[in-house]
């Protein structure tokens, strides 16, 4: 491989049949080293620094079968105990809760039911019970940053909150403290959300996975990595659809 103004390359190589997935995305970049991941959604990824050569990805690669398989069936189980939600429900803070029509009427969220207009299209249904669950998503979110603010009171606070859809991410932190959430935390229960939201306000000081970020992060949640590992195991939830109407499965 030719170095000389490359920045990065990518692959897509088959894997063998008795291997647990079909194909890996090979990325060579300005890294200084290896990395595989797999993710639900994206599948399987190896990123290698430029100057790898082919034969020494392929080494690493076969050495890291079983890990993978491991990865996989992690996976599989976690589907297992949060599979997606019915027809007619929706997962609410953890929790299933059917999703009842309230033809004509504001939209109301009750700890055992959604109430909300369901005619027209589906599309349109989906649109009203998102809205409604940001707004829900926002509200929680505040309330850890109002909980949370007196074990670090210098920490700045973010200077803007958005809410969007995103495939793997679970939040983000700008340089300018602004924060990023996805939508499907309002889906997941609240030590979930916690668990996001401190580590992206730890962001605001360490743009890294320092030893210094860890140290504000534990200042914020003490129980962070028993909370991070609650989170992997909700990750199914980035694949799940937000809502079917009863009758379309």
């Amino acid at each position: 491989m030719h170095l000389a103004g490359v920045k990065s390359k990518e692959q897509v190589w088959p894997l063998p049949p008795d291997w647990p997935a079909h194909e890996v995305r090979v990325v060579w970049s300005r890294r200084r080293s290896v990395a595989l991941r797999f993710h639900p959604a994206q599948g399987v990824e190896l990123r290698v620094p430029l100057g790898v050569s082919e034969a020494e990805v392929r080494r690493f690669l076969a050495l890291k079968r079983a890990w993978l398989a491991g990865q996989i069936h992690r996976h599989r189980t976690q589907s297992a105990r949060f599979p997606p939600p019915p027809p007619g429900s929706i997962y609410l803070r953890g929790t299933l809760i059917p999703v009842l029509h309230k033809p004509a009427a504001p939209p109301a969220l009750t700890e055992s039911a959604l109430h909300i207009d369901l005619s027209g299209p589906s599309d349109t249904a989906e649109r009203r019970i998102r809205a409604l669950l940001r707004a829900d998503l926002l509200a929680r979110i505040e309330a850890v940053f109002t909980a949370h603010h007196a074990l670090a009171p210098t920490l700045p606070l973010p200077s803007r909150i958005t809410i969007r859809r995103m495939k793997s991410r679970w939040g983000s932190c700008s340089a300018d403290t602004s924060m990023r959430f996805n939508e499907v935390l309002a889906h997941l229960d609240d030590r979930c959300l916690r668990y996001v939201v401190c580590h992206e306000w730890a962001h605001v000081r360490h743009f890294n996975h320092s030893p210094d970020f860890y140290r504000q992060l534990t200042a914020l949640l003490p129980t962070h990595r028993a909370d991070e590992r609650h989170v992997h195991a909700h990750s199914p939830a980035l694949l799940h659809p937000v809502y079917i109407a009863s009758g379309e499965a």
